[in-house]
C-alpha cells in the first residue's frame, strides 16, 4: 500500500433482520467493543490517567459501525469498502523516528460542502480507467432522488453500471 490506514475492510453489509448473519459476523466484534468500553468505564471511575489499550478494541468497533445498516435497506445488498487513513500527529512522527519506523504518507483528505458544513473525504481510487464490480447503484431515498439518478446515468452512460431508483420513500 502506499498511504498508511487504520483499520480497512470490504464486506457484505448487515442488516438488522438478519439476527443470523449478526451473530455469525458481528457478535464477537460487539464484544470486544462493549468490553472495552466497559474498562474504559471502570478506568475513568478509578481514575487512572491511561485507558486501556484499544489495539483490539478499534478495529472491532470500526467494523460493527460500517457494516450495520437497518433492514429497510436491504434492497441495496450493500458491499461497504471503510478505509480509516491514519493522522500522522507530532507525537507519532516522534515515536517513529525513535523506533526507527519509517511511517508510509498520509492519503490526502478533501472536504466538499453539504448543508451548511465541511464534509471530509479520501478519494479511495484516483484514476479513471480503473474498472470496479458494480453492476448497478440503487439511488436511495432523498427528495431529489430521480435527478440524482438521472444525472448518474448521465456519468456513468459508457460504464454499464445500472443506475435504478430506490422504492424506500423519503421521509425527510
Amino acid at each position: 500500500m502506499q498511504f498508511e490506514y487504520g483499520p480497512t475492510l470490504m464486506a457484505d453489509v448487515v442488516y438488522s433482520h438478519d439476527k443470523e448473519k449478526f451473530k455469525a459476523e458481528l457478535e464477537t466484534q460487539v464484544e470486544i467493543a462493549t468490553n472495552y468500553a466497559l474498562e474504559v468505564f471502570k478506568a475513568t471511575i478509578a481514575d487512572k490517567s491511561a485507558p486501556p489499550d484499544a489495539t483490539e478494541a478499534l478495529p472491532a468497533f470500526f467494523q460493527c459501525i460500517s457494516r450495520y445498516k437497518h433492514r429497510g435497506f436491504a434492497e441495496e445488498n450493500e458491499v461497504r469498502i471503510a478505509v480509516l487513513p491514519a493522522a500522522h500527529n507530532k507525537k507519532l512522527m516522534d515515536l517513529a523516528a525513535h523506533e526507527k519506523i519509517t511511517l508510509k504518507q498520509e492519503k490526502l483528505r478533501k472536504f466538499r460542502e453539504s448543508k451548511g458544513e465541511c464534509i471530509p473525504y479520501i478519494e479511495l481510487f484516483g484514476f479513471s480507467d480503473i474498472t470496479l464490480p458494480i453492476e448497478k447503484i440503487i439511488v436511495g431515498p432523498h427528495r431529489l432522488k430521480d435527478s440524482r439518478a438521472s444525472m448518474l446515468k448521465a456519468m456513468l452512460a459508457k460504464s454499464g453500471i445500472g443506475i435504478e431508483v430506490s422504492d424506500i420513500p423519503y421521509t425527510g
